[in-house]
């Protein structure tokens, strides 16, 4: 039998291993998604979605979500690809990961482009960047729930400002105080 010590380290490795695992399963779904004669039939985009629900029975919703954080996790191509490098490190959840691609969605576009001033380094770097990083860093300190509020806060900030030249996306942890949100261990 395992003492509870025992039982949480167990528990933390089995999580940890998952959200690795599950990273390494998004990287081959990328790889099956860009190759349309890989699924005959399937749609250009839609491979990977059709060959989960297709072959797999996965559900059409998870399907599309699984492409989708694929390509935005990708570390060479994606547009979150340190907060895929956060769950390739068994750092954050999948429901962390989920929620940071839900949110790349309802940013503006513009924000991909727009180059703004990284307040901790002093870099110029674009929009994405730094929200990517801020993202991850923040799913690696707190709870899902308080991501999903996080992020509602961070795309309604970025559309009510239009990113002008004097907004920074560093947002602090004080988004977070004020919703009530602690660090939990």
């Amino acid at each position: 039998s395992l003492s509870d010590g025992e039982a949480r380290d167990a528990v933390e490795a089995f999580t940890r291993a998952m959200a690795s695992a599950e990273a390494a399963r998004l990287a081959v779904i990328k790889v099956l998604d860009e190759r349309p004669e890989a699924v005959p039939g399937a749609s250009e985009g839609r491979v990977a979605a059709a060959f989960l629900t297709g072959r797999l029975n996965v559900d059409p919703g998870r399907a599309n979500a699984d492409a989708r954080a694929a390509h935005a996790l990708d570390a060479d191509s994606g547009s979150l690809p340190q907060v895929g490098a956060a769950l390739a490190a068994g750092e954050i959840t999948r429901e962390h990961a989920d929620a940071c691609v839900r949110a790349v969605a309802r940013l503006p576009k513009r924000l991909r482009v727009v180059l703004l001033e990284d307040e901790s380094t002093g870099e110029l770097r674009s929009g994405m960047e730094i929200a990517d990083g801020f993202l991850a860093e923040q799913c690696r300190r707190f709870p899902v729930r308080a991501i999903h509020r996080l992020v509602d806060e961070l795309v309604r900030v970025c559309w009510s400002r239009w990113w002008s030249r004097s907004t920074r996306l560093m947002l602090s942890s004080d988004i977070l105080r004020e919703q009530g949100c602690t660090k939990v261990f």
